[in-house]
């Protein structure tokens, strides 16, 4: 699990988050959600746009069903927030 993503994201020279996720891939890497969404929420995102972010970059590395898992587990997390 990689922690710390969202600083690679989000910085103003950052790299495109579905870049981040490919390069995690092969590698067989995860990155930490709960640590991403907490650093997106702490650095002003709004629920809505960081949802939409997280879901459209996965969509565009992972399958469907993959996709679906991290977003149903993502939501939860946000939603007992």
């Amino acid at each position: 699990m990689i922690g710390g993503v969202f600083k690679f994201y989000s910085s103003i020279t950052g790299l495109p988050l579905d870049e981040i996720l490919e390069f995690f891939k092969p590698l067989n890497y995860v990155v930490d959600w709960i640590a991403f969404c907490d650093d997106a929420l702490n650095g002003g995102w709004t629920y809505k746009g960081l949802v939409d972010r997280i879901e459209c970059a996965l969509t565009d590395v992972y399958t469907i069903q993959y996709r679906d898992e991290v977003m149903k587990r993502v939501l939860l997390y946000l939603d007992n927030k």
